[in-house]
């Protein structure tokens, strides 16, 4: 069953009942999860902003995935993950065939008598 996060307060509150419900301590699952005790309880107030390659680590350990949906029917995006993966390669490969920029030639030092 999807569990909609709008904000750090929900992730915390999933955490929170995910660890209840697993009968562990917020020092067990900080074991588990490769982090310090602090840092969950942090997590489950809803006041420690994770960035996104930490919330996907922390996602993953816990067995769970993270899924985007639109949040209003019709706002889906009509892109699908081939495009995607087709347009992050075009931009690659324009960064690669970008020209450099012209390289500044450096001064001469003039020598001290």
């Amino acid at each position: 069953m999807p569990h909609p996060l709008t904000s750090l307060a929900d992730l915390g509150t999933f955490v929170r009942a995910l660890r209840l419900a697993r009968r562990l301590t917020q020092a067990e699952l900080a074991d588990r999860l490769g982090l310090g005790r602090r840092l969950v309880s942090e997590l489950e107030s809803g006041t420690r902003d994770l960035k996104t390659s930490n919330l996907l680590h922390t996602l993953g350990r816990l067995g769970f995935d993270l899924h985007l949906a639109a949040r209003h029917a019709g706002d889906e995006a009509r892109v699908t993950p081939a495009e995607l993966e087709g347009a992050e390669r075009e931009r690659r490969v324009r960064m690669v065939l970008r020209p450099a920029p012209p390289r500044k030639k450096p001064e001469k030092r003039r020598r001290r008598a």
